[in-house]
């Protein structure tokens, strides 16, 4: 069965462009899923306060909260109900500022959208191209036969719809030959045979 269906011309065609969208789509949903986990609120740590002395004033979890180049922020609720801000400094390997405004969201998602959409339209580029070789060698054939080259083949490529058209074209292009060849044969036959006897 997929022989038969790889022999028609339009399910490749489909086929192709059907697996693109496919990539694209595994690959934008990806993305996402990668964007997502990145500006996801991180789960809340454990987070001790001590003196200068090394006592334990108090502990809880507390809420991270990122703010792009200020380093870390700390929201702890004490069990006294007393409310810290704990801030740490942002580390010095880091660039400070907020990053690019094309690596944000929405802009870092939209970029790269279109990069993989570049990539799939250049991948299926050359396979749709080397489906649709055959017909425009085929057109060349025909139009070259209609303007009187009676001896143009058209080559034989794979075995679909296009394939099974350009032997059929060759076979009757060289029918035709063959007839016209015995038709220019036969009048100069009889051309032969009408001036014989006058030379006599």
């Amino acid at each position: 069965m997929f022989k038969a269906l790889s022999q028609r011309l339009y399910l490749r065609i489909w086929l192709s462009v059907v697996g693109g969208v496919a990539v694209l789509t595994l690959v934008v949903g990806w993305a996402w899923q990668i964007s997502a986990q990145h500006y996801a609120r991180p789960p809340p740590r454990d987070v001790v306060v001590r003196s200068v002395a090394g006592q334990e004033i108090g502990s809880a979890q507390a809420e991270v909260a990122r703010v792009p180049g200020q380093g870390l922020e700390f929201v702890v609720t004490l069990d006294d109900g007393q409310v810290l801000l704990l801030q740490m400094a942002p580390r010095k390997d880091r660039p400070a500022g907020p990053p690019p405004v094309w690596t944000r969201s929405p802009y870092g998602f939209a970029w790269l959208l279109a990069l993989v959409g570049l990539a799939v339209a250049l991948g299926v580029y050359p396979i749709v191209r080397r489906l649709t070789l055959g017909l425009e060698s085929l057109q060349r054939g025909v139009q070259r036969w209609g303007e009187g080259d009676l001896s143009v083949r058209v080559p034989v490529r794979g075995r679909d719809e296009v394939a099974d058209l350009s032997v059929r074209f060759n076979d009757a292009a060289a029918r035709l030959e063959a007839l016209m060849n015995s038709h220019k044969t036969l009048l100069a036959n009889a051309s032969h045979e009408l001036r014989s006897p006058l030379t006599r």
